[in-house]
């Protein structure tokens, strides 16, 4: 929706009723409550009523009505989705469940979303990424666990898989492998075979294991 009212007024404003008084709602006042000449009322947002400089005397048509109230709730989902964003990064699958949770209509949601697409502040590939650096220092593991784990995360699999193989090479995953062998074995002394299969249920490559206990071998 541009400035000024919104589009939608099929009719002459003289059959429209007029805003009789725009008061203001919420814990925070982020809501307006708009009533009508006609005795109607209905809620906004505030941000939106500002945008759209309505003030009293304002005729709508019961288009302008409902473009008003489908816009509101676009900018709730958006709010709420920003809100998500800004404590934790999400996939799209992700975002729009927790967005759905909250009982936002679906139109609101999907358009919340397109829109945050669109700004780039919301991202599957740039997701994936930072998921995998962050998941490796914090629980290493081979590259199926953290394709597995990307799929749960609503992330789907060709992407998944991509990002996974171009982050994680042979290097990456040994060295990771390394750290938790090193993990392992400060907690208690571990066998070869017993470090070897705890690798493999972390689904580190055969490759990565044998140069592994290569190395440890030689110690």
């Amino acid at each position: 929706m541009g400035s000024g009212k919104p589009d939608g007024d099929s009719s002459s404003p003289s059959d429209n009723p007029c805003i009789s008084a725009l008061e203001k709602g919420g814990a925070r006042g982020e809501q307006l409550r708009v009533e009508l000449s006609d005795g109607s009322s209905f809620f906004i947002s505030a941000l939106l009523a500002f945008r759209q400089s309505l003030k009293a005397g304002d005729p709508l048509s019961p288009e302008q009505v409902l473009l008003l109230q489908e816009e509101s709730l676009r900018l709730e989902a958006e709010k709420k989705a920003l809100g998500l964003l800004a404590r934790a990064p999400h996939s799209v699958q992700a975002l729009r469940r927790k967005l759905y949770q909250r009982r936002l209509p679906a139109q609101a949601v999907e358009r919340a979303v397109d829109g945050l697409i669109a700004a780039g502040l919301l991202n599957d590939e740039d997701y994936a990424r930072e998921w995998i650096q962050l998941r490796l220092r914090r629980h290493p593991e081979g590259k199926a666990a953290l394709i597995a784990g990307l799929r749960q995360h609503g992330v789907d699999r060709e992407t998944a898989e991509r990002v996974t193989h171009e982050l994680v090479s042979f290097p990456v995953e040994l060295e990771s492998a390394r750290r938790l062998a090193d993990k392992l074995r400060r907690r208690s002394a571990c066998e070869a075979e017993e470090l070897a299969e705890r690798l493999r249920v972390r689904t580190f490559a055969p490759a990565v294991i044998a140069q592994l206990l290569e190395e440890l071998s030689e110690l």
